[in-house]
C-alpha cells in the first residue's frame, strides 16, 4: 500500500453530484425553545450556503435545471411549499425571506415584482429543500 491515495470518479449526465447531494440533503429539524440566533447560525444559514453550493455544481453540470421547492412545517399553523423552480432563501433579521410565484398566496412586495414569504425563525419546525 502507498501513501498516495486518491480518488477517481466520472460525472455523466445520469450520475451528477449536484443531483447526488441535493437527493441526500436532509430536512433540517428544529426545536420551539432553541435561541433564534442558534437556528439561524447553526441550521437554517449553513441550509442555504449548502444549496448555494449545489447550484453552483448544478450550473457546471446541467445549466438552466432548476426544479427544486422548498417545504416550510411550521409550529402554529399550516406550512407551505413553494413553487417548482422558487428555491431561494434569505434572512432577514429574524425572519427567513422565502421566494415564490407571483400567483402563489405568497404576498408580493416592492408592487408585485417580488412575492416571498416573510416567516419568524421561531414560527419554524423543519425546512426542506425537494428536487422535483
Amino acid at each position: 500500500m502507498t501513501d498516495n491515495q486518491s480518488l477517481t470518479f466520472s460525472v455523466s449526465t445520469e450520475d451528477q453530484i449536484s443531483t447526488f447531494l441535493l437527493d441526500h440533503l436532509q430536512p433540517i429539524q428544529m426545536r420551539r425553545h432553541w435561541d433564534n440566533d442558534m437556528k439561524r447560525r447553526f441550521y437554517i444559514q449553513p441550509l442555504i450556503r449548502t444549496y448555494e453550493l449545489i447550484g453552483e455544481l448544478g450550473a457546471i453540470e446541467h445549466p438552466d435545471d432548476r426544479d427544486v421547492s422548498i417545504k416550510i412545517e411550521l409550529y402554529d399553523r399550516i406550512g407551505f411549499e413553494t413553487e417548482c423552480g422558487y428555491d431561494t432563501m434569505m434572512i432577514q433579521g429574524g425572519d427567513l425571506l422565502i421566494e415564490d410565484d407571483p400567483d402563489s398566496d405568497a404576498p408580493s412586495h416592492d408592487g408585485g415584482a417580488d412575492t416571498y414569504w416573510t416567516i419568524a425563525i421561531s414560527d419554524i419546525k423543519s425546512i426542506q429543500y425537494i428536487r422535483n
